[in-house]
C-alpha cells in the first residue's frame, strides 16, 4: 500500500538532535520524578531547551518530540521561583545520559495558576517610537509600569522571551530583519493555517492584513518607522513584538494572566486603529474556544474610555457563533465619537430609539452592552461623590448575573478585561478628555470619569466573584492597556498588583471595608 507522505531523511545533523534532546528529556523527567531538580538548574534545562528551537533541524523532528519538549518545558517553568525572570543563563548543566529512544512517557502538561505577562527588557527597546497617549512612548511608558513589579516578589512573572518559538516563525523574523520583503512574504504564506498561534489570529484578522503588518515591518527598516496614522506606528520590530507577545499569552497555559503590553482591542480585522494593531482580546477569545472541551461563556469588560470600536466589530462580525456578553464603558464624546445612533447602524437596527437609557444590541449570540459616560444617568452624582460609579456598578452587576447564568447552564466562565486607565478622573491625555472643540472639565471630570475608589472596587469585586467561582472559571485575562498620566497609571498598576497579591495569591477573609485595597470610606459595591 503506499503511503500518504514520504518520510523526510534522517541526516546525521538530525540523528544528533534527536539524540541532544532525547538526553535532555530523559534528564529533566528523571530529575522531576526523583524531586531532584534544584532551583538553579531550573533555568538552565530551560535555556538548552531553547536553544533546540535554533537548530536548523529542529522542523524535522517528529511531531510527537516536539509536544514532549514543550511539555517539559512548561514544566520546567512552574519550578521556578515566583519572581524569577526568564533570561539567557551561563550555568551549565552536568554531562547528560543520551540515548536514541523515542518511548519516554508524555510529561504531565502544568501550567502556572497565576502569571504577570510583562516585555523582556529587549521588546521595550524594541518599542521606542510607538505612539501612547502622550508624550511617552510605548516603551517608557511600559517600562514605568513594570518596573512596579519588583515591589512584589510573591507574584509570578513571564517575559516574552520565557518560551521558543517554531522555528518558522524565527526564520520570518530574520527575514524582516535582513529587509528580504519576497522572502519574509513567502515564509509568512508557509507557515500552516493550523499553527498554534496563526490559528486563532486567522479567525479574528485576514491573512492579508498580517501579511501588511510584516511588510510595514520591513518598511520601518528602511525608513527608522513607519506611520499608518496619527496613533499608530510601526517600528522595524513591531511584528516580532506582536507574535512574540500572543505566543507568550497562548503557548502558557496560565487560566489567570495579567499582560502589561501593546494595546490590542480597538483593532479591526483588517487595519490598525486606536494605537492596536492586532485584536489580542479577540484572538485570546478565539484561543480559548478552540481549546475548551466544551462551549464557554465570555464576558468582556472594556474600561477604556474610548469605545471598544473595533472589538465589537469583529466579535460581532466574526465571533457571534460563540456565548459572548461584552460590557463598554466609554464617553462618546471623544474617540471615536460613537453614540448609540450609529452603533444602531453597526448591529443593523432599522428603527430609530428614543429611550435615553438604551444600552442593549445582539447579533447572533453576541450581547452588547453599552455605558457612555457622557448620558446623564450613567454618570455619578454631584451631591454624592462618595457613591460608586454608576457605570462600575452596572458593569460589575451584569457580571456577576451572567456567572451565575452560566452556572445554572453548566459552562464555564471566560472572563476578559481590556481595562484602559484612561478613564479615569486624573488622565490629562486628548483621547481621554478632549472634546471636538472644548476639553473636559475638572468638575465633570469628577461626574463622568472614575477615581481610585471606583477602580479599587471594581478589581476587588471582580476578584472576588472569580475566586468565589473558581470551579466555574475557564480564564481570567485582563489586559493593561489604556492610561497616560504617569502618576495616575502607576498609582493604578500598583494598586492592580496589590489586589492580586492580595486577593489572588494570599486571599484573605476579610471584606473591601477592612482592605487597603480600597479606601477606608469607599462604598461596598454590589452584594457578593
Amino acid at each position: 500500500m503506499p503511503r500518504l507522505f514520504k518520510p523526510l531523511p534522517s541526516t546525521p545533523a538530525l540523528k544528533k538532535l534527536q539524540k541532544k534532546a532525547s538526553g535532555y528529556l530523559i534528564e529533566i523527567e528523571k530529575a522531576l520524578i526523583n524531586n531532584t531538580l534544584s532551583e538553579n538548574r531550573v533555568p538552565a534545562f530551560l535555556q538548552h531547551l531553547k536553544q533546540l528551537s535554533d537548530d536548523p533541524e529542529y522542523r524535522h523532528l517528529s511531531p510527537r518530540m516536539k509536544k514532549r519538549i514543550n511539555k517539559a518545558q512548561l514544566k520546567l517553568f512552574n519550578r521556578l521561583t515566583p519572581n524569577e525572570v526568564l533570561i539567557d543563563s551561563d550555568t551549565e548543566i552536568d554531562e547528560l545520559f543520551l540515548t536514541d529512544t523515542d518511548d519516554l512517557p508524555e510529561l504531565e502538561t502544568l501550567a502556572p495558576p497565576l502569571m504577570v505577562q510583562i516585555p523582556s527588557a529587549t521588546d521595550l527597546t524594541y518599542m521606542r517610537g510607538m505612539i501612547a497617549g502622550t508624550d511617552e512612548d510605548q516603551a517608557e511608558r511600559l517600562g514605568n509600569m513594570t518596573r512596579l513589579l519588583h515591589n512584589f516578589p510573591n507574584i509570578p512573572i513571564v517575559t516574552t522571551d520565557a518560551l521558543f518559538l517554531n522555528p518558522s516563525w524565527n526564520e520570518l523574523f530574520k527575514a524582516i530583519d535582513n529587509d528580504t520583503p519576497r522572502i519574509a512574504a513567502r515564509l509568512f504564506s508557509e507557515i500552516p493555517d493550523d499553527d498554534p498561534i496563526l490559528k486563532p489570529l486567522l479567525a479574528v484578522h485576514t491573512r492579508s492584513y498580517l501579511k501588511k503588518l510584516v511588510l510595514y515591518s520591513i518598511s520601518a527598516h528602511r525608513k527608522g518607522l513607519h506611520a499608518l496614522n496619527d496613533d499608530v506606528v510601526v517600528t522595524p520590530k513591531t511584528f516580532e513584538l506582536l507574535i512574540r507577545d500572543l505566543a507568550t499569552s497562548i503557548l502558557i497555559p496560565a487560566p489567570v494572566c495579567f499582560s502589561f503590553g501593546l494595546p490590542g482591542h480597538h483593532a479591526f480585522s483588517d487595519r490598525a486603529n486606536g494605537f492596536c494593531l492586532i485584536n489580542k482580546t479577540a484572538v485570546m477569545m478565539q484561543h480559548m474556544a478552540n481549546n475548551s472541551p466544551a462551549p464557554l461563556k465570555f464576558i468582556v469588560i472594556g474600561l477604556d474610555v474610548n469605545r471598544d470600536d473595533g472589538l465589537c466589530n469583529v466579535l460581532r462580525e466574526k465571533l457571534s457563533h460563540l456565548d459572548i456578553c461584552h460590557i463598554d464603558v466609554f464617553d462618546s464624546r471623544v474617540y471615536p465619537m460613537d453614540g448609540s445612533m450609529q452603533i444602531d447602524q453597526e448591529f443593523g437596527v432599522r428603527k430609530p430609539r428614543t429611550a435615553p437609557a438604551y444600552n442593549t444590541w445582539k447579533q447572533g449570540n453576541y450581547v452588547y452592552y453599552a455605558q457612555d459616560l457622557s448620558l446623564q444617568e450613567t454618570q455619578k452624582s454631584p451631591a454624592n461623590p462618595g457613591m460608586l460609579h454608576p457605570a462600575i456598578d452596572f458593569a460589575v452587576t451584569k457580571a456577576q448575573e451572567e456567572i451565575n447564568r452560566a452556572i445554572r447552564q453548566g459552562k464555564k466562565v471566560a472572563l476578559l478585561l481590556p481595562t484602559g486607565w484612561d478613564s479615569h478622573c486624573k488622565e490629562t491625555a486628548d483621547c481621554s478628555k478632549m472634546f471636538e472643540h472644548d476639553e473636559l472639565s475638572e468638575e465633570e471630570s469628577r461626574v463622568c470619569r472614575f477615581n481610585d475608589r471606583d477602580f479599587g472596587i471594581f478589581n476587588y469585586l471582580i476578584m472576588t466573584y472569580f475566586q468565589d467561582n473558581r470551579e466555574h472559571m475557564s480564564h481570567l485575562y485582563w489586559g493593561l492597556e489604556g492610561g497616560y498620566e504617569r502618576g495616575m497609571y502607576e498609582f493604578q498598576a500598583r494598586k492592580l498588583l496589590e489586589a492580586i497579591d492580595v486577593r489572588l495569591i494570599n486571599k484573605p477573609a476579610e471584606g473591601p471595608a477592612s482592605s487597603s485595597l480600597v479606601e477606608d470610606d469607599a462604598p461596598s459595591g454590589p452584594s457578593l
